[in-house]
């Protein structure tokens, strides 16, 4: 492994333990832990379909990005100013 390589390396991991860090102190994990029931649980429903929705618009995005028929369509739609 050459020397940038490992500073790269290195410089990642440091990020992801301070992300990490910052996540589990989060009051997502709070209230994860918190819980006695499943009932306490209920509210978890709306964040999941969210996140699901997102990340199948951004599929989608990309996807569209890829078809060569939907270049036609973005030469078509009016740039924001």
């Amino acid at each position: 492994m050459s020397k940038h390589t490992s500073l790269t390396h290195h410089w990642l991991i440091q990020m992801q333990k301070a992300y990490r860090q910052l996540v589990s102190e989060s009051p997502f994990y709070a209230k994860l832990a918190d819980a006695r029931t499943m009932d306490d649980l209920q509210w978890i429903r709306q964040p999941y379909y969210l996140s699901s929705d997102f990340t199948a618009a951004v599929a989608l995005r990309y996807g569209s990005c890829l078809d060569p028929r939907s270049a036609t369509l973005s030469a078509n739609m009016p740039r924001r100013k």
